[in-house]
């Protein structure tokens, strides 16, 4: 087999416990082919097996099946089929595990993993997207360096010719924006309802979900709050931040008050991040409420939400034209300061990343009297991996082994929240779209009052919660932000060149924040193993 595509293969079978070991060797070999990682490959494997298992259980031996794979629309896909009544899912019958296991895990993996029930027949179908030559930093700083270069011999050509040269580059990156506007709204819309939905069942929500997802978000925005008051006295405040409080608090009342949309149109064609996000979480919780009522609109909202992905995935491979377009357009209009800044973005997020870590290692020292050099040795092979590959699907076996081997958090509780937590908790993301939000404030002479921050802290951790993982979700978190808070979408272009640069510090810090997170949480459960975590050889 040539290159990174799958043999067109087309076979009946029928469903036995050795042609399931056959149907997922066979996957197996045929994934190496595509250059995915090995723990990615295993992970997707084991997957299908567990599916496969479940029909075996549920519908009998013998039962009619049939896998197909090769190549749509140039990209490569396998799809098994087994025909019967609809199968439960692990998520509906053992409360132990979540969907995010197998759906926002698998996408942070490059891989799209759907299970469901049509016409009389269950089906599996995966979409693995093979591992890209060249990463994407390398692309992004390629095309930074490029345009800068581009931008500065164009400044020394006649003022006609960099008229010329700026009426071809201005429309195309006019266009770039307007697909990404397009399809930014109805992706954060469609990532929370899902994600709401993926959580299976209300009984798991309730029994252990609530308490972990509560946790998860307030902590996510104690720690934006915080780094909020420690950061306010670098930027340029508006008066009404420190003279017109009163006038002030009416202003977020009534924005507090605006986040309920009229109608469920406005909001997309406003581009309003809050009412869009409340519509997805509102949506979402009535599926999951509804459940089996309303099984046909969950597959329209699945099936929408794969097709937006595929689509953002599609305009993620102009990420690189996008970012060389807007800097160069920068350097053109004499504005090469406005990158310089950027450098001041990159070490206070870093610094962030680093020191939120540290105090969560403090904390969990002090609560069990043990060493902070133990708690980050315990930590440290997560974050040696998440900070070495920006991938906290590459990290997540690490991860697991990490909460339950080293710091007492028993399976019950990791199988479903480390996958969640991996997709909901990046407290550290979310301080990264703070502090760009009031660097570019400040370039772009937008003030900063207490409503405008009030705002910005909301949105900017809904959004960590929200960023879609896969190549360019924070673009689309970045276009919806900027657009939520007045700041010109030509400001995109430098945060998503520093987010590059800073994602696998930002993916390592949050992973460990999240451990400790987990920790806490398990014990007000009262569930911890404390003598796990007070082991130092453990």
């Amino acid at each position: 087999m040539a290159g990174k595509r799958l043999q067109n293969y087309s076979e009946k079978f029928k469903l036995t416990p050795v042609e399931i070991d056959r149907i997922s060797e066979m996957i197996n070999e045929e994934l190496k082919s595509l250059d995915l990682e090995r723990k990615t490959i295993t992970r997707l494997r084991l997957a299908v097996e567990d599916v496969l298992l479940r029909w075996l259980e549920q519908l009998g031996e013998e039962t009619p099946c049939a896998v197909k794979m090769g190549q749509r629309f140039g990209k490569p896909y396998i799809e098994i089929r087994g025909r019967g009544i609809r199968a439960q899912s692990m998520e509906e019958t053992q409360e132990e595990y979540g969907s995010f296991l197998y759906s926002s895990l698998l996408t942070q993996a490059c891989l799209s993993f759907g299970v469901d029930y049509k016409d009389g027949e269950n089906r599996i179908l995966i979409n693995p997207v093979p591992k890209a030559k060249v990463s994407k930093v390398w692309l992004i700083m390629t095309a930074v360096l490029l345009a800068v270069t581009s931008g500065l011999l164009v400044n020394q050509l006649p003022s006609e010719a960099k008229t010329i040269i700026g009426e071809i580059a201005n429309p195309l990156l006019d266009t770039i924006l307007g697909a990404l506007r397009a399809i930014a709204s109805p992706m954060i819309f469609l990532a929370i309802c899902w994600g709401i939905v993926s959580i299976g069942d209300v009984g798991t929500l309730g029994r252990i979900g609530r308490k972990v997802i509560s946790r998860l978000i307030l902590f996510t925005y104690v720690i934006l709050g915080t780094s909020s008051v420690l950061v306010m006295g670098l930027f340029r405040t508006g008066g009404t931040f420190h003279s017109r409080g009163t006038e002030a608090l009416f202003q977020i009342y009534e924005m507090i008050l605006d986040i309920i949309p009229d109608n469920v149109v406005a909001p997309f064609m406003e581009g309003n991040a809050l009412q869009i996000i409340c519509l997805g979480i509102g949506v979402g919780i009535a599926l999951l409420v509804l459940g089996e009522k309303v099984s046909a609109t969950m597959a329209i909202v699945d099936q929408m939400n794969a097709v937006v992905q595929f689509l953002m995935r599609v305009i993620g491979k102009t990420v690189p034209l996008f970012v060389f377009l807007s800097v160069f357009t920068i350097v053109m209009s004499d504005s090469l300061k406005n990158l310089q800044n950027m450098v001041k973005v990159i070490v206070l997020v870093a610094l962030f990343a680093l020191f939120w870590p540290l105090i969560y290692a403090m904390v969990l020292a002090r609560k069990y009297k043990i060493p902070v050099g133990t708690v980050i040795k315990k930590m440290m092979p997560t974050f040696l991996i998440a900070v070495t590959t920006a991938s906290s699907a590459a990290a997540f076996d690490t991860n697991m082994e990490t909460c339950e081997k080293k710091l007492g958090i028993p399976a019950k509780i990791s199988n479903f929240a480390v996958p969640l937590g991996q997709v909901i908790f990046m407290p550290i993301g979310a301080i990264e779209f703070m502090i760009n939000s009031m660097f570019m404030a400040g370039i772009y002479g937008v003030d900063i009052t207490l409503p405008w921050m009030f705002i910005c802290i909301i949105v900017c951790g809904l959004l960590s919660i929200a960023t879609p993982p896969i190549p360019g979700g924070a673009l689309t978190c970045f276009t919806v932000l900027y657009a939520q808070l007045g700041i010109p979408a030509e400001a995109i272009a430098l945060s998503m060149a520093a987010d590059v640069l800073l994602d696998f510090l930002i993916t390592a810090s949050d992973l460990c924040c999240l451990q400790a997170e987990l920790t806490l949480t398990t014990e007000k459960l009262c569930m911890l193993d404390v003598q796990k975590i007070k082991n130092k050889n453990a």
